[in-house]
């Protein structure tokens, strides 16, 4: 009988480090949808992370969360830090590191609990028409084995909220 507790153990932990070792570390997820708005509007609202507490999903998960603005925002160097009694929320800190005006923000984010981990955050804006902006969000991040197979659970979720992240702010920016 123990004999057997042994073998079934070993086989489940023999086969998620061969699924660690063939699944990739890296994980980028995207996520898109069209505004009714012209580019140069969206993209001045998005690249305030101020606003983020209007329609990020994450952000809006603990309306209790501190919150720590340092530099100026929509600039390269501006810093978020959270910190939520909420572990769905955890504490971790963003920040602006590259900014092409009217296109592009990437933001790195620096995971402290419930994980640790970096990952990084890019929302591009494209002009479709005049009044017809495409905004992309790209999320990308990288697990070390065995972590990599937790990704797969993960990726699905996250594709979730940020289709909701981005449903809220096309609700958002259509109102106005």
């Amino acid at each position: 009988m123990l004999s057997t507790i042994f073998t079934i153990v070993g086989s489940v932990f023999a086969l998620i480090l061969l699924l660690a070792l063939i699944m990739p570390k890296k994980s980028t997820i995207i996520a898109d949808i069209d505004i009714e708005l012209g580019k140069d509007q969206v993209f001045e609202y998005v690249k305030l992370m101020t606003n983020q507490k209007y329609f990020n999903k994450w952000v809006m998960a603990d309306p209790n969360s501190e919150m720590v603005y340092t530099g100026e925002d929509a600039k390269v160097g501006f810093k978020v830090y959270w910190n939520s009694k909420n572990n769905n929320v955890g504490e971790g800190e963003q920040e602006i590191i590259e900014i092409v005006e009217g296109e592009k923000m990437k933001v790195e984010i620096r995971f402290v609990r419930p994980m640790q981990g970096t990952s990084y955050s890019t929302t591009t804006t494209t002009m479709k028409s005049e009044n017809l902006t495409n905004v992309n969000l790209t999320f990308e991040s990288t697990s070390k084995i065995p972590f990599n197979v937790m990704s797969a659970l993960f990726v699905p979720m996250l594709r979730k909220d940020m289709n909701q992240t981005l449903s809220n702010l096309k609700a958002l920016l259509e109102k106005k």
